[in-house]
């Protein structure tokens, strides 16, 4: 399958295609755009969301509640830990893994159950 062209080098395609046929003004249009384009594109914000900086904080707390050489569940987390308190345990599911992949916490399996300890 083909490289997917980008905007960007379609614009850069189509000013060349113009300017080697003698059309500089509609080359020149072009550019201005490509450059509006970039410049959209370049601004977008890498600045955390809202919810980012929430599941920070609680990622933080966990780990800060937790009992070292403990093992806890999903499950357990949510009973024991005041932080989980009124969140899903799908949520805790995705934060213990984001913890696990950065290396916070270690996961282990019993029985086909996963249990999480600090790392």
């Amino acid at each position: 399958m083909a490289k997917k062209i980008t905007i960007a080098e379609q614009y850069a395609e189509v000013e060349k295609f113009l300017r080697e046929n003698g059309k500089v003004a509609m080359a020149d249009f072009i550019n201005e755009r490509a450059e509006l384009h970039s410049k959209r594109n370049g601004s977008k914000s890498t600045k955390p969301t809202k919810a980012q900086v929430e599941n920070e904080g609680i990622k933080t707390n966990i780990v800060n509640e937790m009992v070292e050489g403990e093992k806890y569940s999903v499950t357990e987390m949510l009973s024991k830990l005041p932080c989980c308190e009124g969140l899903t345990n799908q949520k805790v599911s995705a934060l213990v893994r984001q913890l696990v992949a950065e290396g916070e916490l270690v996961r282990t399996e019993e029985k086909g159950k996963a249990y999480f300890t600090l790392a």
